[in-house]
């Protein structure tokens, strides 16, 4: 029987453990950088549309202002009245009632001026 060969060494190119790790560490990186970039693209996407959305309602917001501030204005509601044959007139000082309450509404709060003159008008009582 013949004997084996001791110093006999296969040789192979084997890829060392650190080199290999650092390989693996690298695609990972690789695809983790990939998929947030393709997540923050979305996510600009998205903001892109809700910003355009956000410009198209203020448009609408202005337009339907304007109407309600002309359909309210005196001029145009004098017109309506007319039109529709509805005879109508301003109240007189009599007719007119203030409720009073302890806190002032606050669009007067930011006028001192209104504060002062709506406190200073008398309440009048229905007849």
């Amino acid at each position: 029987m013949a004997r084996r060969n001791r110093k006999r060494k296969v040789e192979t190119a084997a890829l060392p453990a650190p080199f290999a790790g650092f390989i693996v560490f690298a695609v990972v990186c690789g695809l983790v950088y990939v998929w947030l970039d393709c997540r923050c693209e979305a996510v600009g996407r998205r903001l892109k549309q809700a910003e355009s959305r956000r410009t198209e309602l203020n448009k609408t917001l202005m337009n339907e202002e304007y109407k309600w501030v002309q359909t309210r204005s005196p001029a145009n509601i004098e017109r309506s009245l007319a039109r529709y044959g509805v005879k109508m007139s301003w109240p007189r000082q009599d007719q007119i009632v203030r409720i009073r309450d302890d806190a002032a509404p606050s669009r007067l709060l930011d006028n001192p001026a209104a504060v002062a003159s709506y406190r200073a008008a008398p309440a009048q009582a229905v007849p």
